[in-house]
């Protein structure tokens, strides 16, 4: 899993970004995964890797866009 801290040239701190490997959300972590609801109410967001997780161009527009 890859976490991505990003923020906007402003100086706005934008949601987390976190890359797990897989393609479906059966890679992501679950709805019930300890904290989860808290992570959610903090804007993080879950995006797939494929068969990497670490962020690349295609993960970071399929999330901030």
């Amino acid at each position: 899993m890859t976490l991505v801290i990003g923020s906007t040239l402003g100086g706005t701190i934008l949601p987390l970004q976190t890359i797990w490997g897989g393609k479906t959300n059966t890679s992501l972590p679950s709805q019930e995964a300890l904290r989860r609801d808290e992570a959610d109410s903090h804007g993080f967001i879950y995006g797939h890797g494929d068969k990497h997780h670490w962020s690349s161009l295609v993960t970071t527009k399929e999330v901030y866009t």
